[in-house]
């Protein structure tokens, strides 16, 4: 299973740098590379420019607002309360059910187990049980930009294609970005940060899925 995961997802080093978070409908203003914010149309600005704060998923979310919706952040932090919480109707919801169905032929995992792992996985990382308090958003990279999310359109193609879909699953794509996400996490007393996790999101015809 390990090296299944392995082949489609990967670590990579923080990239670019990052403003702190507004309030649900606020800006971050301040001096940038080569000019200050009131200096540059937000068009202009890189990434981290304008960073939202929204409060009300499962889980604290920030990020910035001109790259991604409310409502893609909102199914990332249901992605993570899903693993946190082993919650298998949840994490199904924001899954392409063809990739899950590739996980339990390919591992003999069902999706439950498969959860479990994840957070399993988790707990080694921290040192036991745990809460998610805050995803932040630090980096997006386009489909075109990031490699990994190359692999998975690959890996998905066949998956449909072994599953004798009409639909090639690159067909079905309408958007595809790689997200790099703090993580931040509580667990036994003690508060932690994983700067490195990447989070693949597509929007496709028949639903948006995450992948991790």
């Amino acid at each position: 299973m390990k090296k299944i995961i392995a082949s489609i997802l990967a670590c990579t080093a923080l990239m670019g740098a990052f403003s702190g978070c507004g309030d649900d409908n606020s800006s971050v203003s301040g001096d940038l590379i080569g000019g200050s914010v009131e200096d540059m149309d937000e068009a202009d600005m890189p990434y981290g420019s304008t960073m939202k704060e929204v409060k009300s998923g499962k889980i604290p979310v920030c990020f910035d607002r001109r790259f991604i919706d409310d409502d893609i952040m909102m199914m990332v932090s249901d992605y993570f309360y899903a693993v946190q919480t082993e919650d298998e109707a949840l994490f199904k919801s924001v899954s392409n059910p063809d990739y899950l169905s590739f996980v339990e032929n390919n591992s003999g995992q069902s999706t439950a187990d498969y959860l479990k792992g994840i957070k399993a996985n988790e707990e080694n990382n921290v040192g036991g049980d745990f809460k998610y308090t805050y995803l932040e958003v630090s980096d997006l990279k386009s489909k075109d930009e990031d490699t990994q999310t190359g692999e998975i359109i690959r890996l998905m193609d066949q998956t449909y294609a072994d599953n004798k879909k009409s639909d090639t699953f690159t067909s079905t794509i309408e958007n595809a970005y790689a997200l790099t996400i703090n993580v931040s996490s509580e667990a036994n007393g003690s508060s932690y940060t994983n700067p490195d996790v990447k989070v693949y999101v597509f929007k496709c015809k028949d639903g948006t899925y995450i992948f991790n």
